[in-house]
C-alpha cells in the first residue's frame, strides 16, 4: 500500500513545478493592475477637473425681473457689456455692420428668436436702437434677457 501511495505522491507532484508562480518579487515582475487602476484613477480626475474650468467671457450685469418667460435654446445672442460694444456669434462686431449681421442671421434661422443681453449700465435709448435694429433685420421675436430675483429665505 505505501508503494501505491508513493506512486499516486509522484504522478500528482510532478505537475507542481509547471504550475508555480513565474512571478517573483526577485525576478522583476511586477503586478501591473493596481498601475492600471491608479492610471485610470488618475484620468477620471483630470477628467472632472477639467469640465470646472472657467472659460473667457464676458461678464454681464443683467437687471433683475420678477416675472420672466423662458426663451428657446437655439435662440441667437447678441451681447452688449457696455454700450457702443456688441458680440454676435461670439466676435465682436461694430455698429457699422451689425445690422448687415443681424439680417444675414435672420435669414439663415428664419427670424427664429433673437436675445439681447444688455447689462444694467446699458440706457435705454441703446436698448430701443438695438430693438429697432433687429426688428428691420427680419427677427420676428426679440428678448431682452434679465436675471430672476432669488427669492428669500423666510427667517427662522
Amino acid at each position: 500500500m505505501s508503494s501505491e501511495v508513493q506512486s499516486v505522491r509522484e504522478r500528482m507532484f510532478h505537475l507542481r513545478p509547471v504550475f508555480r508562480s513565474r512571478r517573483r518579487l526577485a525576478g522583476g515582475w511586477i503586478e501591473t493592475t493596481p498601475w492600471i487602476d491608479a492610471v485610470l484613477l488618475v484620468l477620471v480626475v483630470f477628467m472632472t477637473q477639467t469640465a470646472t474650468l472657467k472659460k473667457p467671457g464676458l461678464q454681464v450685469d443683467l437687471p433683475v425681473a420678477r416675472a420672466t418667460t423662458g426663451a428657446r435654446y437655439d435662440a441667437h445672442v447678441l451681447t452688449v457689456p457696455q454700450e457702443g460694444v456688441y458680440f454676435f456669434g461670439d466676435e465682436r462686431v461694430s455698429w457699422v455692420i451689425l445690422g448687415d449681421r443681424l439680417r444675414d442671421a435672420a435669414v439663415e434661422s428664419g427670424g427664429s428668436e433673437l436675445i439681447i443681453e444688455a447689462d444694467g449700465a446699458v440706457s435705454h435709448r441703446a436698448l430701443i436702437a438695438l430693438y429697432n435694429l433687429a426688428v428691420d433685420a427680419g427677427w420676428g421675436n426679440v428678448v431682452l434677457a434679465s436675471r430672476v430675483e432669488r427669492l428669500r429665505d423666510p427667517a427662522p
